[in-house]
């Protein structure tokens, strides 16, 4: 038997840690007495403690994949800037040479995401207020993004996904709130 063995074999638990139904819960309380970390969180029976920085692992592919999108959204602000933002609220793309909004010429009507390039140019410029008037959707998609450039580099730095501890569930919140506030801006543009 090693060293590292004869010590964790021959470490106690206290009693309220022995014997829980639940072996999930039991090997929880286990670490949360031998490890000593800061932050608490509630378990069905037990506090278990983990660090207040944590967050969900990520491997070295995924840390490489986080900084290449941070240099992504880079560009795209940089593509932002350097477009002029169309005084109409909408169209701006069309200054990289991409036709009309397909939606608006066939039914006459903007499509949830029009004015969102036009968002993008305004909020690289702090024009706030006409990056809202643009599309609402698109200012908080801005600022998603910009907020994601430094979390990007701390995770790729740390490791795991600085604090978000369940990725696909924050992913959904982000993205559903995001979509929700587009559907509902654009109900409120055709209505």
């Amino acid at each position: 038997m090693n060293e590292f063995q004869e010590s964790s074999s021959s470490q106690q638990l206290p009693d309220d840690h022995r014997n829980t139904a639940d072996p999930a819960e039991s090997s929880q309380s286990a670490l949360a007495a031998t490890t000593g970390n800061e932050y608490l969180t509630r378990s069905s029976q037990s506090l278990i403690k983990t660090p207040l920085s944590s967050g969900h692992p990520i491997g070295t592919g995924i840390r490489v994949l986080l900084v290449l999108w941070s240099l992504f959204l880079c560009a795209g602000f940089a593509l932002a800037a350097s477009m002029r933002p169309d005084p109409r609220g909408f169209g701006t793309h069309q200054s990289l040479g991409f036709p009309p909004c397909t939606f608006q010429v066939l039914f006459d009507i903007p499509c949830p995401s029009c004015g969102m390039t036009t968002s993008f140019s305004h909020f690289i410029r702090g024009q706030i207020a006409a990056a809202a008037r643009a599309n609402i959707a698109g200012l908080l998609l801005a600022a998603t993004c910009l907020i994601q450039i430094p979390w990007c580099w701390i995770s790729a730095l740390k490791g795991r996904l600085w604090r978000v501890h369940q990725p696909t569930n924050f992913a959904l919140i982000v993205v559903g709130g995001i979509s929700l506030v587009a559907v509902v801006n654009w109900c409120r543009q055709i209505f």
